[in-house]
């Protein structure tokens, strides 16, 4: 048993004064607030829940600064970057993923991550190795090693584009039979560790074909787990469905697929209010990534317009340009402020904050897309938290109603004291535990994957 005093803390969605949370086996077994501590208590200033990252494609955290070159051709969009992307696919194997993923999620905790969703296609390897347990049993094992949350959704390709083309030499190295894919999920499954569960997805509608897409979607159903894709991220994806299906891209999925709240939806930046409308009452989750949007010029996602439909809405690092949720949080807000030329956005209630709000939004549907559904720090729930210092120059002055605004708003320097993960301290004085030993063996790794 372990217990936790803390003058401030944000629990169930709500601010509380001095809380004494009490955690047994990894979760919270009870909380008072108005109480005072006792002696074998853990004493810290504000404590609130640990962000789930919901988008993650860990192994790009080795390419990060590597595509900022101007092209010959003076087109630089997302399709150029994706060549990028594939030169370093090709160059992995399990060996080199382990590094990279436990610096990536190691840098996660410190930045308030405390789950992850891998949305995970590299099966095999540029020699034409299959490696699909392989690389799977690499991403457990970095994320037990870390000690963070992992959901592993391993994802099926099956083509290159609509109309049944055939995949490149570089997307041989996403490519499983269906049944293959299914057998893969189901060694991921039993072989889980404690702390890790394992969904489903699909890269994209683009990517599979639509016998395919229904038998995924009934197992999903039918295990009762997280079915994740990416739709509508790019336009030349919503002009070729149209040109194939006649229907944009979300539009076909709701038409064609049952889709419920075990559900997320990656990215959705090129959708319509009438398509949002109809996906809101399926309260499936839309994961947002700012930060990774902006970097490749996607687009900007209609968030007043998902707002208003009281629609779920989670965030993910994506492609690790940045790994920070309030960031993501940040950019949300202000990708809607360079729109619309005005403040505010996403706080419609005039009494409540615009970063608590996002915050309190992300944290519960980036639960849902983990597949984690109890509320976060409520009795039973998983005891994945943060703290923070009192004394930090970014929350220094700042009230309870004031101290997510300032995480939101303030990118001036991390806040962030300790991370836990299921009862345990993982990070401390704003670093990983083992962060020394993880950036060596990184360093190691992306200097022979690069020189």
């Amino acid at each position: 048993m372990t217990a936790i005093f803390a003058k401030r803390a944000y629990l169930e969605s709500e601010w509380h004064e001095q809380v004494r949370i009490q955690i047994e086996d990894g979760k919270i077994s009870s909380w008072d607030d108005a109480t005072t501590s006792l002696p074998e208590d853990e004493l810290v200033d504000v404590l609130i829940p640990g962000v789930p990252n919901a988008h993650s494609h860990v192994f790009q955290r080795a390419l990060t600064g590597h595509c900022e070159r101007k092209s010959p051709s003076d087109k630089d969009d997302f399709w150029s970057w994706r060549e990028n992307m594939y030169r370093l696919a090709e160059k992995l194997n399990p060996t080199a993923l382990k590094p990279i993923a436990r610096q990536a999620y190691a840098e996660m905790l410190a930045a308030g991550y405390t789950s992850v969703a891998e949305f995970h296609y590299i099966h095999h390897s540029g020699s034409g190795k299959r490696h699909e347990n392989n690389m799977f049993d690499a991403l457990s094992e970095a994320a037990h090693d870390v000690g963070i949350r992992l959901t592993y959704l391993p994802i099926l390709y099956e083509r290159s584009g609509f109309g049944e083309s055939q995949l490149n030499t570089t997307q041989q190295l996403f490519a499983l039979k269906l049944d293959d894919f299914v057998d893969h999920y189901r060694y991921a499954n039993d072989s889980s560790h404690p702390g890790m569960s394992v969904g489903l997805g699909l890269h994209s509608l683009r990517a599979v074909s639509e016998s395919s897409l229904e038998h995924v979607a009934n197992l999903a159903k039918n295990e009762e787990c997280p079915i994740h894709i990416h739709i509508a991220e790019q336009t030349a994806e919503v002009d070729e469905c149209i040109a194939t299906h006649g229907a944009k891209p979300l539009r076909w999925l709701l038409d064609n697929i049952e889709i419920d709240d075990n559900w997320c939806l990656i990215h959705a930046t090129h959708t319509d209010e009438k398509e949002l409308a109809s996906l809101a009452n399926t309260s499936a989750v839309i994961c947002l990534c700012p930060t990774t949007e902006a970097n490749l010029g996607d687009g900007i996602f209609p968030l007043t317009v998902w707002k208003a439909l009281n629609g779920v809405i989670a965030v993910g690092s994506d492609s690790q340009i940045s790994i920070d949720p309030f960031e993501e949080l940040r950019w949300l807000e202000y990708g809607q402020r360079l729109v619309l030329r005005s403040r505010n956005i996403y706080a419609t209630n005039p009494t409540t904050c615009t970063g608590e709000t996002l915050f309190q939004d992300a944290v519960a549907g980036g639960n849902r897309a983990c597949g984690h559904w109890r509320k976060p720090l409520a009795p039973g729930s998983h005891a994945d938290l943060i703290t923070l210092n009192d004394d930090n120059p970014l929350i220094a002055g700042h009230s309870s109603e004031s101290i997510l605004d300032a995480l939101a708003f303030c990118g001036i320097q991390s806040a962030i004291d300790q991370v836990m993960v299921s009862g345990t301290w993982v990070v401390k004085e704003g670093r990983h535990v083992a962060q020394s030993k993880f950036e060596r063996d990184y360093a190691e790794c992306v200097h022979r994957l690069w020189n």
